[in-house]
C-alpha cells in the first residue's frame, strides 16, 4: 500500500525533527565530553589511592563512601553537572523552538497535501511555549531538569563499576575508564530528557494547529516501522484521537499526529500490527522476545494486548508493552 501523500508529508517532517535532534545530540555529548576530562583527574586520584591500600579487596561499600578522596569526587561531579544542567536547558528549549516552528510548518505542509492551500499564520505560537514549558522557573522542562537531576545518576554509575573493579582485582586504569563509562548514566539521563522534550514540543504545536485550522476532525497516530519501535507503539499505530486529545508518547518516542480533515476518510497506511505481520518468524521473534513469541506463536494472546497503559507523574500517559505475566493472565 502507498502511503498518502499527507503520510509522506508527515514522516518527512520526523525525518528531518530527528536530524535535528541529532546535531542537537552531537552538542550536548561534546559538552558533556569536557566534564569528563576535568572529572577524569579526581576519577584517576581515586583509583591510585585505593590501589595503595592493604587488602582492597576486602574493603567494604562504606568504607568507600567514608574516604576524603571519594567525598571530594562526589562533590566535584555534583558541581560539574549541575552547571551542566543549567547549560543543557538553554539547549533543550532552543530545540524545543525549533521543534514548535517545525509543528507550524508541518501543519502548513500537511493541509496542502491533503489539497487545502491553506497559508497558515495562525499557530499561537507563544501560546504553545507555554504550554509546551517555555516560560522560565517553574516551567515543566526547568521542574524536570531540577526534579530528575543527573548526577545522581552520574554517582551511582562511577561507583558501582568502582566497586566491580574492586571485587573483581581490575587494574587501576580499567577500573578509573569504567568509572568514566558507568559516569556517562547522567549524560543519558540528559539526552533522554532532551529527545524527549523535543518530541513532546513537537506534537503538541502540531495537534495545535489541527485544532486550530478549522478544518481537521481528528487524527491518527503515525509509528515507525523499524527494529527501535517498540511493540506498544508499533500496535498502536494508527490509532484515532479527536481534537480534544493529545498524542501523548513514552521516553525517546519518536510518534506523530496525521490529520484527518473533516468530512473525509482517515487517510490509510500499512500499519504497525500489518508491517509486523508481514515479517519473517525469526525477525518477529527477534523483536517480541523468545517467551513472548512462544506464547503468541501457540495462541495465548492476540497482538492488539501488547499494548497497555502506563503512567508517570513526570512524562503523564504513554505507550507500553505488556508483561509476559499480564498476556498469559500469570504471576
Amino acid at each position: 500500500m502507498a502511503d498518502p501523500e499527507v503520510v509522506v508529508v508527515a514522516r518527512q517532517f520526523k525525518q528531518a525533527l530527528l536530524a535535528q535532534e541529532r546535531s542537537a545530540m552531537l552538542v550536548m555529548a561534546q559538552r558533556w565530553a569536557m566534564i569528563e576530562r576535568t572529572l577524569q583527574a579526581h576519577i584517576d586520584a581515586l583509583v591510585q589511592e585505593l590501589g595503595s591500600i592493604e587488602a582492597l579487596a576486602g574493603m567494604t561499600p562504606e568504607q568507600l563512601y567514608r574516604m576524603d578522596r571519594y567525598q571530594a569526587l562526589v562533590m566535584q561531579v555534583r558541581e560539574q553537572l549541575r552547571l551542566y544542567e543549567h547549560w543543557a536547558e538553554g539547549q533543550i528549549t532552543a530545540s524545543q523552538r525549533q521543534a514548535i516552528e517545525m509543528g507550524r510548518e508541518t501543519v502548513t505542509e500537511s493541509l496542502s497535501a491533503s489539497g487545502l492551500g491553506i497559508s497558515w499564520n495562525r499557530l499561537p505560537v507563544r501560546s504553545i511555549e507555554i504550554m509546551v514549558g517555555l516560560a522560565g522557573d517553574g516551567a515543566p522542562l526547568f521542574s524536570l531538569l531540577q526534579q530528575r537531576a543527573l548526577w545522581p545518576d552520574a554517582v551511582e554509575g562511577l561507583t558501582q563499576a568502582l566497586l566491580r573493579g574492586m571485587a573483581l582485582g581490575w587494574n587501576p586504569r580499567k577500573t578509573a575508564s569504567r568509572m568514566a563509562d558507568g559516569l556517562a548514566e547522567g549524560l543519558n539521563k540528559a539526552l533522554t530528557i532532551a529527545r524527549t522534550e523535543t518530541m513532546r514540543a513537537y506534537r503538541m504545536a502540531t495537534v495545535e494547529g489541527y485544532r486550530e485550522s478549522n478544518v481537521v476532525s481528528g487524527f491518527r497516530r503515525l509509528a515507525a516501522k523499524d527494529g527501535r519501535t517498540c511493540l506498544a507503539c508499533l500496535m498502536s499505530d494508527g490509532e484515532t484521537f479527536d481534537l480534544a486529545s493529545d498524542l501523548t508518547d513514552h521516553p525517546n518516542g519518536r510518534c506523530v499526529a496525521v490529520p484527518i480533515l473533516v468530512g473525509r476518510e482517515p487517510p490509510q497506511w500499512q500499519t504497525g500490527r500489518e508491517w509486523f505481520e508481514t515479517l519473517p518468524p525469526e525477525r518477529q521473534r527477534e523483536m517480541m522476545g523468545a517467551e513472548r513469541y512462544d506464547a503468541w506463536s501457540r495462541g495465548a494472546f492476540d497482538l492488539s494486548a501488547l499494548r497497555r497503559t502506563a503512567h508517570s507523574d513526570v512524562w503523564g500517559d504513554s505507550p507500553r508493552v505488556a508483561t509476559l505475566a499480564e498476556l498469559t493472565n500469570t504471576r
